[in-house]
């Protein structure tokens, strides 16, 4: 296995016992370089227009914000 590259600026590298490396992202997701995977969690799609819907005031802006933030992580 090849080694593990240094995490971008701005992330902290994490070091499971088991081995395997995992980057905490400023963006608010983890890369696993090893599964070449991004994982991300709570991202609530669509949550503030259901809030909105029940008549539960919400800040507006919410999705957009968030699918940058994805865009960002993305890029």
């Amino acid at each position: 296995m090849p080694p593990t590259p240094p995490p971008p600026p701005g992330a902290c590298a994490l070091a499971l016992p088991c081995g395997t490396a995992l980057w905490l992202l400023p963006g608010r997701g983890v890369w696993w370089p090893q599964a070449g995977s991004l994982l991300v969690a709570d991202v609530h799609f669509g949550k503030a227009a259901s809030f909105r819907h029940a008549g539960q005031p919400v800040p507006t802006g919410t999705t957009a914000d968030n699918l940058a933030r994805l865009d960002a992580l993305l890029a």
